[in-house]
């Protein structure tokens, strides 16, 4: 399993850093001095938005990824995992 070694660190030791979403949308973000991961959910039953600062690439979804203008489209119930760059 080459996800937990790569990202164990940071997921179970990094920072947790709550974002700011809209209702019914979790995110957050675990952060060390290798890397940053956000963490994402969309708990509804309907199409929404996140507007991403960087590039990101996918490490792990449940549904397609789409990112367009630095908005992450999420379908719903949709979770993503993204490494920052």
């Amino acid at each position: 399993m080459a996800f937990n070694t790569l990202y164990h660190q940071t997921l179970v030791y990094g920072d947790f850093i709550p974002l700011e979403s809209e209702e019914y949308v979790i995110a957050y973000m675990r952060q060390d001095d290798q890397q940053t991961i956000l963490c994402i959910q969309n708990l509804q039953n309907k199409e929404t938005h996140f507007p991403l600062s960087s590039k990101a690439q996918v490490l792990l979804s449940n549904d397609q990824v789409n990112i367009q203008n630095q908005q992450l489209k999420l379908s719903p119930y949709q979770a993503t995992i993204l490494l920052i760059e």
